[in-house]
């Protein structure tokens, strides 16, 4: 299926069954495929999508894909946002995963630049994607079906344009799907386009001829080169923009709203990290005076059998000659005995300052680490954490995804209602610009 050879890399596929349009929906977690009989067989009918190729994009019937390009704690990471240009519903939703190392973020959003579903909530998606694949795209590739360019497929694509900027393009790659329809008929992608609709072939020019043609019916070998052969050319894509994303005042003013959720999480963090501290701070403090005490009642302790077998040593030496051999032999062994108590006494007692060394220096620690995280507090940010049990700068950006994806308050409002400014300082500037021609 059209979307399937990128997914197939992301997700795991759960299948349901729609009673209203009696077709087999399958969720890949980004959004939904439909499968129509054709031919006696069921075959999925893709579409265009474009793949924020984070980059990149996928679609079935009549659908955007877009994915944004990002850096993350392994080298080459990506992340593909999808958007679906017509569909049954209109929900950004993101899914990840490791391939070859590399992290690929993938967002769906289907049907958001669908001319006829266009309102609030459809605005509200458009933010949540936006969010979601910020700082920007590197990449954003069109999924378009061999055979099938509909006029409210290039509506959309003309939508998509308009709302992030001519400059989009420079980003954009075509994913040709069913390219089994072409084997069928002997027919190479270059034969097929030079017969195609003027709409497509003036859009793979607009894309310098930046395409690739996956088979829908490939096996799971020919799926996975061909992944491998979308990101290849993906990435010299990437390089050729200078390694740089895409981005403008929209995704601007996204990231400020993303970056500065961004401290506010590591600012949680370094009190939460405070108040852990603190605890166990006040556990060491807590122990240590208990081990001081033990130290404390085992010195007087010592002391007292230190006295002990001085006085029976001087029993001893004054009673020499008077006492009977049994009575020597039981005040020799209750010297020795008490020898025995000084020693273990002694041993235990050195037990007890090495752990106390070893806690004074965790408490030590712990004070230093406090004071730390108060400095950073006080300037307002945090280092970014290393691995080292701490939350590292990736894992917050994705903790801020799932805040927007989840359209969680404390983030998603402030974040539509700075990308709703950005669009009325552009319709202020056209409409002077547009009196100003007059």
């Amino acid at each position: 299926m059209g979307y399937e050879l990128i997914c197939d890399c992301i997700g795991q596929w759960t299948g349901t069954f729609c009673q209203e349009s009696q077709c087999t929906s399958y969720d890949c977690g980004f959004g939904d495929c439909y499968i129509e009989p054709v031919n006696g067989t069921a075959q999925c009918l893709c579409g265009d999508r474009y793949v924020n190729y984070c980059p990149a994009s996928r679609s079935m019937s009549q659908n955007d894909i877009e994915a944004d390009y990002v850096k993350g704690d392994r080298e080459g990471n990506k992340c593909i946002a999808m958007v679906s240009g017509t569909s049954v519903t209109a929900n950004c939703s993101r899914g990840e995963c490791y391939r070859e190392n590399r992290l690929l973020l993938v967002v769906d959003t289907p049907g958001l630049f669908d001319t006829k579903h266009f309102n609030n909530e459809i605005t509200n998606e458009i933010s949540k994607c936006v969010g979601m694949t910020s700082p920007g795209p590197h990449a954003v590739l069109l999924v378009i079906a061999i055979g099938r360019y509909t006029k409210e497929e290039q509506d959309t694509v003309e939508h998509f344009i308009q709302h992030f900027g001519d400059d989009v393009i420079r980003y954009m790659m075509i994913v040709f799907t069913r390219e089994d329809s072409l084997k069928q008929e002997h027919k190479t992608i270059e034969e097929f386009l030079e017969t195609a609709p003027s709409a497509l072939k003036d859009i793979v020019r607009k894309c310098e001829n930046r395409y690739i043609c996956v088979d829908n019916l490939a096996n799971e070998s020919e799926k996975g080169r061909k992944v491998d052969d979308l990101i290849t050319k993906i990435d010299d894509m990437v390089a050729e923009n200078g390694g740089n994303c895409y981005t403008n005042e929209m995704y601007a003013a996204a990231e400020e709203i993303v970056t500065q959720s961004m401290q506010h999480k590591e600012m949680e963090l370094s009190l939460s990290h405070i108040l852990a501290l603190t605890g166990e701070k006040s556990k060491l403090e807590d122990t240590m005076t208990k081990m001081q005490f033990e130290k404390d009642h085992s010195e007087e302790e010592k002391k007292t059998i230190r006295m002990k077998m001085v006085r029976l040593q001087q029993q001893k030496e004054i009673s020499e000659g008077e006492m009977g051999e049994e009575t020597k032999r039981q005040l020799t062994l209750k010297i020795a005995e008490l020898r025995k108590s000084e020693v273990r006494l002694s041993q235990q007692l050195q037990r007890e300052e090495r752990k106390r060394l070893l806690m004074l220096s965790d408490l030590e620690k712990a004070n230093y680490e406090i004071k730390e995280k108060q400095n950073e507090i006080k300037k307002g940010f945090s280092r970014c954490y290393t691995r080292r049990g701490h939350i590292d700068d990736n894992s917050l950006r994705q903790q801020v995804r799932d805040d927007i994806e989840n359209k969680s308050p404390n983030i998603f409002t402030e974040l539509l209602e700075s990308i709703k400014n950005v669009g009325r300082k552009f319709r202020s500037r056209a409409i002077k610009l547009f009196t100003k021609q007059l």
